[in-house]
């Protein structure tokens, strides 16, 4: 969805990467919202975002972004916090975003990092979408056969 407004006297401030995107140009604003939704998980994303987060490093940088909240965290931060050089950050990020699980974006000069919330549910209710609904442990060869 895009809504477009004339004559907006302040930007809109966004709670970070790509949740609400903004231009403002002429005074034209064009915000479009992502839809909340639950969205299609497959096996194979699923692994994808799990080998991502079996790394004890990106899970403790994943586990500080879900402590953040909406507003995320500046990159400079998270290297303090974690206690992690820079380039083995910027590497681990870059993982995490490729598999969908951080979105990634500027505050002025600064990059800030945030959690797709969205996809951390999907992944979520995908791995609990069957939770105690029973399994059937005998196939149809085996009843067959008796």
């Amino acid at each position: 969805k895009i809504f477009r407004t004339r004559g907006m006297d302040r930007p809109v401030y966004n709670n970070i990467c790509g949740h609400i995107h903004f231009e403002n140009s002429r005074n034209n604003v064009a915000i479009q919202l992502r839809s909340r939704y639950l969205g299609v998980m497959n096996e194979d994303t699923a692994a994808a975002r799990l080998e991502a987060l079996g790394h004890g490093t990106r899970l403790s940088i994943y586990r500080l972004l879900v402590k953040a909240g909406d507003d995320g965290l500046i990159v400079g931060d998270m290297q303090k916090a974690l206690g992690v050089p820079a380039s083995t950050l910027s590497h681990h990020l870059a993982k995490l975003a490729r598999v969908g699980l951080v979105s990634r974006g500027r505050r002025g000069r600064e990059i800030c990092c945030g959690v797709d919330y969205d996809e951390m549910r999907t992944l979520i209710g995908f791995l609990t979408e069957e939770c105690c609904t029973g399994i059937s442990l005998e196939s149809e060869d085996s009843q067959d056969a008796a």
